[in-house]
């Protein structure tokens, strides 16, 4: 199996650093590297002053700052191996999506869910994960990857939903872990046809998904159509607070039409309410 290359962004906060952990964890299942990365998002007019009068301490701020992460990696990834940081200056979120076509996979952390930093913390999430040409494992403080228990993926029935499907086969494959593949029937006043009739269909549908896609570790993935009558991210995060999950793998569709926007707005409220790390594909950018 191919190494994986792993990018790892960090504002060096304690939140931003334990994305490290995180990573080092997941290459327990999977051989291969991190790579530490931090963005300057530089103000209006201090950037023009360091480019023309002190260039020699920007460079000399760079080369700390590329010390630093090695340190830190060190610290939180263990024996995970290191490759040497990237520095860069820009929009952060621009920054990072554009170093990530270089690697095979993007662990950012957002911070806890109470107070403002949480919500300033997921619009850069949410802008990364929009437009990402790679997965993006969004983490957070109370995000476990290990010991792994079970994994949730996520489907709506539509083809789109089905691009993580094989990051999540492989995934079961090569660690075992069991997984649920639900699928969320939302019933309401405006529902029409019976409840057991759409449910029903439902599971057919998703027994085909599974024969298609989990054929190779069946034993391990049970399929799931469970009922609800608030919204999927609310249904979804509710899940994820009843089961241990360690891993919420899903697809969001970007921000190119309404139908899109309703379902990156999904993605975008489950990084900022959940726990659970989750792995997210962007099927338009991995097309």
């Amino acid at each position: 199996m191919k190494k994986l290359s792993i990018l790892v962004p960090t504002d060096f906060t304690n939140t931003g650093n334990k994305a490290f952990k995180d990573a080092a964890d997941y290459l327990t299942y999977f051989e291969g590297s991190i790579t530490p990365m931090y963005v300057f998002e530089p103000r209006h007019g201090i950037s023009d002053i360091i480019e023309d009068d002190v260039a020699e301490m920007k460079q000399e701020l760079h080369s700390r700052i590329q010390n630093k992460l090695l340190k830190i990696a060190g610290e939180y990834a263990g024996g995970a191996q290191i490759n040497e940081p990237i520095v860069a200056t820009g929009n952060i979120a621009m920054q990072i999506v554009g170093a990530a076509a270089d690697f095979d996979l993007v662990f950012i952390a957002t911070n806890s869910r109470t107070g403002l930093d949480r919500l300033m913390h997921s619009s850069v999430a949410n802008k990364i994960i929009s437009v990402c040409p790679k997965p993006v494992v969004v983490v957070t403080d109370e995000s476990r990857l290990s010991p792994l228990t079970k994994v949730l993926i996520l489907t709506d029935m539509s083809e789109n939903s089905t691009g993580v499907f094989s990051y999540a086969r492989q995934f079961v494959a090569q660690t075992g872990i069991n997984a649920d593949l639900v699928h969320f029937v939302h019933v309401g006043p405006l529902t029409t046809g019976s409840s057991g009739s759409i449910v029903e269909r439902g599971r057919k549908e998703l027994c085909q998904l599974k024969e298609t896609y989990f054929e190779e570790v069946s034993d391990k993935v049970k399929e799931q159509v469970l009922i609800t009558s608030v919204s999927g991210s609310e249904a979804i995060t509710n899940l994820t607070y009843s089961r241990d999950y360690n891993f919420v793998f899903m697809a969001t569709l970007g921000h190119s039409n309404i139908r899109n926007l309703m379902v990156g707005s999904t993605a975008s409220t489950i990084i900022r309410m959940v726990d659970t790390a989750v792995f997210i594909v962007n099927p338009q950018e991995h097309a």
